[in-house]
């Protein structure tokens, strides 16, 4: 659909993370740890959608900015372990980035995710 704006790509966004041991991005997490990706100018784009997976209980933060400095955490949603954890969030600020929780008492023995930023 021709909308007048110039054509976007979809971007690959944040973290793609395939396999069951990335230890340079930080996965999988020790118990009781947290990661938090890199933040990303999320301008022009209106949603975050994919998914993660993990065999720990845990938490999925999506925090956005106005300024790049101060984050509001504008989505939380709980990882139950061994179920697929659809995101599909609603960008609104200037930035964007994700931390990912692991709540168990045990390390996690694979995660995997991928997110897109989906243009307008």
């Amino acid at each position: 659909m021709d909308n007048g704006l110039p054509y976007q790509a979809e971007q690959e966004f944040l973290f793609v993370v395939a396999t069951t041991a990335l230890p340079s991005q930080g996965f999988p997490l020790n118990a009781t740890s947290t990661r938090i990706m890199n933040s990303r100018c999320i301008a022009g784009y209106t949603r975050l959608i994919g998914y993660v997976i993990t065999d720990q209980a845990g938490n999925v933060f999506v925090d956005q900015s106005v300024d790049g400095v101060t984050y509001d955490i504008v989505d939380t949603t709980p990882i139950v372990g061994g179920t697929a954890l659809p995101i599909n969030q609603i960008l609104y600020g200037k930035v964007c980035r994700v931390r990912i929780q692991n709540t168990a008492g045990v390390a996690q023995s694979y995660f995997r995710g991928n997110l897109v930023a989906r243009p307008l």
